[in-house]
């Protein structure tokens, strides 16, 4: 089938895409005066543009309600849109072939799970505003599977190599030991065991998405996972574990980091556990992007640091 017909695509030159500042502003600041403060423009220029767009989208969008205005149900929904409209155009504008770190304000954004933003994520602000002040970072979650459907809205994504097969990686970044975290009244015992100790215990694990990070490793090892307890997170696991008699499989950098304020011990694996590998990833349309590539080597620095 042929594509739709330049009729049934929206055409951008029948909207003023100077509105888009004045929406943001009225959406943000609930209030056309301070509205009209926010984006340096007059109260009357900023009322007529809100009566635009009031006939554009055929909603009020702004409603007095006692001696406030509030956004009306449409408006609401609107507002997050918005601001990633505005921040990604904010993006595309201020991005240049002589891309300059020093003199940069865009902001960058990296997909990782909390295990890079416990154990890397303080060294990774400090690098990026070290060569980039003027600059931001946004850390996003890891959207669920496909997981290469969210590459082409990040910058990078950093995440275990071998979780999809149509990420296209820029290398191989870090290494990460698994470890057992237990509460400490079991640590003494746990650390004559063996793989055959685990079978019949129970777990406390990290789920995104229905999977389960180290549920594969164990089976090869001949152990089926008892999982009793998931979280979103890694960070969440030594936490949860503390004061059970549940163990945790978690990465060795975050669980020595986090040992000390869950009260929980890191036990090394006294068995041969393969490594998780971890991968930084990229969209070959971004890699084109100078800034990106500035970032992208911000990132690798950091992570084999």
């Amino acid at each position: 089938m042929d594509g739709p017909s330049p009729a049934e695509v929206f055409d951008l030159r029948r909207l003023d895409l100077n509105l888009v500042v004045p929406l943001h502003a009225v959406l943000v600041e609930r209030s056309v005066s301070a509205a009209a403060r926010r984006v340096g423009l007059t109260q009357p220029a900023v009322s007529k543009s809100l009566q635009r767009l009031r006939q554009h989208f055929g909603d009020d969008l702004l409603v007095r309600a006692g001696r406030t205005s509030v956004l009306t149900p449409f408006a609401a929904t609107l507002l997050p849109e918005v601001e990633e409209l505005v921040r990604r155009l904010g993006d595309v504008l201020t991005q240049r072939d002589d891309f300059d770190p020093a003199q940069t304000r865009r902001r960058f954004t990296l997909a990782a799970s909390d295990y890079f933003v416990v154990t890397r994520g303080g060294d990774l602000v400090q690098a990026l505003l070290a060569g980039a002040p003027l600059a931001s970072l946004e850390i996003v979650d890891l959207a669920g599977p496909p997981v290469h459907d969210q590459l082409g809205s990040v910058d990078a994504m950093l995440l275990p190599a071998g979780q999809d097969d149509h990420l296209p990686s820029t290398g191989h970044l870090l290494t990460e030991r698994w470890t057992l975290v237990c509460d400490p009244s079991m640590a003494e015992d746990a650390r004559g065991w063996t793989v055959d100790d685990l079978a019949g215990r129970g777990f406390v694990a990290t789920s995104f998405h229905g999977f389960v990070p180290g549920q594969r490793l164990l089976s090869n090892l001949g152990v089926t996972m008892d999982v009793r307890v998931t979280a979103q997170t890694f960070a969440a696991v030594p936490f949860l574990v503390a004061g059970t008699e549940l163990l945790g499989l978690v990465g060795g950098r975050l669980a020595r980091r986090l040992a000390g304020a869950a009260g929980v011990a890191v036990l090394e694996a006294p068995w041969s556990v393969p490594l998780l590998p971890y991968q930084l990833h990229c969209d070959p349309v971004r890699r084109n992007d100078p800034g990106v590539r500035w970032f992208l080597e911000v990132v690798e620095a950091v992570a084999r640091g």
